[in-house]
């Protein structure tokens, strides 16, 4: 939530936050604190900055419109990577590359990824969940690899565990990038295979993706749209497959600290 909603929200609950302390024994914690470490719970995956997702928008290539010399693979679609927040802001966009491209190719060709393992992005000082170091990091389906920075879902998990408690929360926060994606296809110039030159179609997604943002900063939702079944949005179906296992990974840490957050969902479902 936003720093103006938090401290809205403190000074609402105020009251009865400081009338919650045992008989005798104050606890002696500002509201604001105790508000924080209620969120905290509730939120059950600490330290998340974002929910990234990868789609697709049709384009219809004209007779007069070469896309892609002779030798290269022509693709009728565009591949569109976004990273939202919980209200389902655009942080961060990437369009341009061909469709035919998946997920995980994209994201390692992106600034984004290049800031990110660079510790240009994400930075932030970890919190403790668990005994394991939690840095700052993005949630992801199926379609991407398990990073330390990239929580993806467990696979072939047991019914019951704590694996599948985490890929529940997992899906519950990918709602927010499906609903942006959505949002974004409501628009009447994207709701169609766009009629124009490849350049000229980025270009609208751009600027669609802009006045989204635009409309939630002025807390105008009018272009957020509902819909029963986000899956319809959800192109990630294809697990991301690497010739690693888990247990083989250079960098162990993302296997720990998925297990982490999984234990933590755990405790407070």
């Amino acid at each position: 939530m936003r720093s103006s909603t938090f401290e809205w929200l403190s000074g609402l609950l105020e009251p009865l936050l400081e009338c919650r302390d045992p008989i005798g024994t104050p606890i002696n914690l500002s509201s604001e604190l105790r508000l924080g470490i209620g969120l905290f719970r509730l939120a059950r995956l600490p330290n998340c900055c974002g929910v990234i997702d990868c789609t697709r928008f049709n384009i219809v290539k004209r007779n007069d419109c070469k896309l892609a010399s002779d030798d290269e693979v022509q693709d009728d679609s565009i591949a569109v990577q976004i990273v939202v927040d919980s209200s389902s802001r655009i942080l961060s966009i990437v369009a341009g590359f061909r469709g035919d491209k998946n997920d995980s190719r994209i994201l390692k060709s992106t600034t984004l990824c290049h800031d990110i393992e660079g510790r240009r992005l994400l930075n932030a000082t970890p919190v403790i969940v668990n005994g394991v170091a939690i840095d700052q990091y993005l949630i992801g389906d199926g379609g991407y690899p398990l990073l330390p920075w990239l929580m993806v879902p467990f696979v072939d998990v047991v019914p019951g565990s704590c694996e599948e408690k985490f890929n529940a929360a997992n899906n519950l926060m990918h709602v927010f990038a499906l609903r942006t994606i959505a949002s974004l296809k409501n628009w009447g110039v994207l709701n169609k295979p766009v009629e124009e030159e490849f350049k000229t179609a980025v270009a609208f997604i751009g600027a669609c993706s802009i006045l989204h943002n635009v409309l939630l900063m002025r807390e105008d939702d009018s272009a957020l749209i509902d819909v029963e079944d986000y899956s319809l949005y959800d192109q990630g179906s294809q697990f991301y497959k690497d010739a690693m296992t888990e247990e083989n990974l250079t960098e162990k840490k993302a296997s720990d600290t998925r297990r982490a957050l999984a234990t933590r969902v755990t405790e407070f479902s």
